[in-house]
């Protein structure tokens, strides 16, 4: 009759995988727990909105930032290009105005982005004096209505407080 080792080598190997599997698990999960809990946050939420809310023509459409209710950068309700006209007039915006034309309950920064240069709604971020920041990037197609051209750039949201 042939005896086994209870600690035999097969045995080992065995209970270091299993112990790596359960931390990964554990590690996978506390990741995925957190993510979804800063996905569901309030300032998120409201940093998605506004960045749709840029996305569109504003309110009435076809009228200078300046003169807008609501804040919207694109042509219009068929064409989602953003008009690089208007980008330059709405820089013209101070803080207070972009959060108007906004609706928004926090402090708000806009940056379009074209090639190397920006333009920016609303002050510069000093990060060393803000709770927290949120920031949204989305990919917009700009048009230039004088020359007729289209250019890729990115729009950057940031919401803080």
């Amino acid at each position: 009759m042939m005896k086994g080792q209870y600690f035999s080598f097969d045995a080992i190997i065995a209970s270091l995988i299993f112990i790596m599997a359960v931390v990964s698990l554990i590690s996978y999960w506390h990741s995925i727990r957190t993510s979804v809990g800063y996905q569901n946050s309030e300032m998120l939420t409201e940093a998605f909105r506004v960045s749709d809310l840029l996305m569109g023509p504003g309110y009435p459409p076809r009228v200078d930032c300046i003169d807008m209710n609501q804040m919207g950068l694109a042509i219009s309700e068929n064409d989602g290009r953003i008009s690089e006209d208007r980008i330059k007039g709405c820089s013209m915006i101070d803080e207070q105005g972009l959060r108007n034309r906004t609706l928004s309950a926090y402090n708000l920064t806009v940056e379009v982005w074209i090639g190397n240069e920006v333009t920016r709604f609303g002050p510069e971020i000093n990060l060393d004096l803000v709770d927290d920041v949120v920031k949204v990037r989305r990919v917009v197609s700009v048009y230039n209505e004088s020359s007729d051209e289209g250019f890729l750039g990115h729009m950057d949201v940031y919401l803080y407080r």
